[in-house]
């Protein structure tokens, strides 16, 4: 295979994986490891691209590596959407994760939980009481599973 044809192959496979990337639906984008995976990805994808231009920067005549140039800049295009695409995910996970371990389900912040309440007091301070389905996690108990849950390297 020529390195043209391995560099179109690459963008081809960096533009499958973002088009699959943006299908991906809220279910498997909120899993743990979910934004890791695809960032070791397109960054492996990434390397080899770059790896890719510069043996065309070598081996090419300055008028072939201009149309080689053009197919580089349309995959650092798609790169960099991908790229903020996984930060401003995984930023909207680490923010919506701890409502996740307050123990009061899906939506602990307006207290519609079978298995806790919240209520606003008169002095703005917040308070809490569990149903008869349940108790809360103890502050220890949300702690190691919020830890549990975002112990990943930060992009």
């Amino acid at each position: 295979m020529s390195l043209i044809e391995e560099q179109l192959r690459l963008l081809r496979e960096l533009e499958r994986h973002w088009a699959n990337y943006k299908k991906d639906g809220k279910d498997r984008k909120s899993r743990p490891d979910y934004y890791k995976n695809q960032w070791d990805m397109v960054e492996d994808l990434w390397k080899a691209i770059q790896q890719n231009r510069d043996r065309l920067s070598k081996e090419l005549s300055p008028a072939d590596f201009a149309t080689a140039e053009r197919n580089f800049e349309e995959a650092k295009a798609i790169y960099q959407l991908y790229v903020s695409s996984i930060h401003e995910g995984r930023l909207q996970q680490y923010t919506s994760t701890p409502s996740k371990f307050l123990g009061a389900g899906e939506d602990a912040t307006r207290g519609t939980s079978p298995t806790a309440s919240f209520s606003q007091a008169e002095d703005g301070q917040q308070r809490g009481t569990t149903g008869t389905s349940g108790s809360l996690p103890s502050t220890k108990q949300q702690g190691e599973s919020y830890r549990k849950h975002v112990d990943c390297e930060i992009i």
